[in-house]
């Protein structure tokens, strides 16, 4: 039994539809495991990346430690520096004190000679 045009173009039309239904499952088929090859390599390069970004936050709270225990050294050492010149600034003092002594006490003394000097001195001597 042949066929007639519009049974053939019926056909046609059926096995178009078919194909076009087939090829779309195709692509989303291609595309759901497509999206499922992508979510895992995301994941890795995901772990890839929180794997560099644990490494170099490690460097740098080791960083941060050690810019922290420079500091306090430098700290340490402003503050021990700075008991020194107080060490230094006192002992200064006291030898400033100590080279004035003798001084004074030399004026004091020739002061005082001279004083008893004058009071046993001849009144006769003093007059002109």
């Amino acid at each position: 039994m042949p066929y007639t045009v519009t049974e053939s173009a019926l056909v046609t039309i059926a096995i178009a539809v078919v194909v076009q239904t087939l090829l779309t499952v195709a692509v989303a088929i291609g595309a759901v495991v497509a999206l499922r090859r992508m979510q895992s390599s995301l994941r890795a390069e995901y772990a890839v990346l929180q794997a560099r970004l644990d490494e170099a936050m490690g460097q740098v709270q080791s960083a941060v430690s050690s810019v922290t225990r420079l500091s306090n050294e430098a700290g340490g050492v402003a503050h021990q520096a700075g008991q020194v010149i107080d060490d230094v600034g006192s002992a200064v003092k006291t030898a400033v004190a100590l080279a004035a002594m003798p001084r004074a006490w030399l004026a004091a003394g020739a002061g005082a000679g001279l004083r008893a000097l004058l009071r046993h001195w001849p009144r006769v001597h003093r007059a002109h």
